[in-house]
């Protein structure tokens, strides 16, 4: 369940621009999962067809942006090594187009993330990022309504020779109601700050989970800033599963 550069249609987007110029599970004592639920997920993966929402603000220019991608995860395989550690690997990738004001732009990216053999985020790279978490990470076995907490710090650099650091980054989780009873719905929420502590980059993963460990992954949502040829963008993005 990480989100690997986790808007990753938003940075994509934002390449491109560069280059361009109320739950029913209220008050639950019930315990979930969330350890069942990764493992669910990054030994399946999944494909689904979402549409995108947003504003992509530019010199104070709100612009509107609409579209269709198709998010990929390949379920998390092929046996290697990460920083010297054992890890497996889980590609997550966006294609398709979106559409900028009258502006038209491709979608195609894909980030390689890689997880301990226990599925604990381990490092990503992709999209000029290469990203090594800092200290031993996992996701908690259970969690509960209301409960949020960090789950992995990473250090980013532009490539695996990590000579030229970019920032910071950090996934935590938290728990709020599911719709109905039974279930919670966990938010995996990813920032990316600079040097100076300014945040560039947030992405939220929003998943359903339920007391058996079943996921459903329900929307992301995120916002990038960046300065392409002098010029402020700011990046709103909503992307909702067909």
């Amino acid at each position: 369940m990480g989100t690997y550069k986790k808007a990753l249609l938003i940075m994509a987007l934002s390449a491109s621009l560069s280059a361009c110029g109320g739950g029913g599970g209220a008050g639950t004592t019930l315990s979930f999962p969330l350890q069942t639920a990764v493992v669910n997920l990054y030994s399946t993966g999944y494909q689904k067809t979402a549409v995108v929402s947003g504003t992509a603000l530019i010199s104070g220019l709100s612009i509107p942006v609409s579209g269709a991608v198709t998010l990929t995860r390949t379920p998390a395989a092929n046996p290697t090594t990460f920083e010297g550690q054992d890890a497996l690997v889980a590609t997550t990738s966006v294609a398709g187009s979106i559409t900028v004001g009258s502006q038209t732009l491709s979608m195609d990216s894909s980030t390689q993330g890689y997880l301990s053999p226990t599925y604990a985020p381990l490092g990503y790279a992709g999209n000029g990022q290469y990203c090594v978490a800092t200290t031993a990470s996992s996701y908690p076995s259970t969690v509960t309504i209301g409960q949020t907490g960090p789950i992995v710090s990473y250090n980013c650099y532009t490539d695996s020779t990590k000579t030229t650091p970019t920032g910071s980054e950090s996934l935590s989780f938290a728990v709020a109601p599911g719709p109905s009873n039974s279930t919670a719905t966990v938010s995996l929420i990813d920032t990316f700050v600079d040097f100076s502590n300014v945040q560039l980059f947030r992405a939220q993963d929003n998943y359903v989970v339920d007391t058996a460990g079943n996921y459903t992954f329900v929307s992301e949502s995120g916002e990038q800033t960046l300065t392409a040829n002098g010029t402020s963008i700011t990046v709103n993005l909503t992307i909702t599963p067909q």
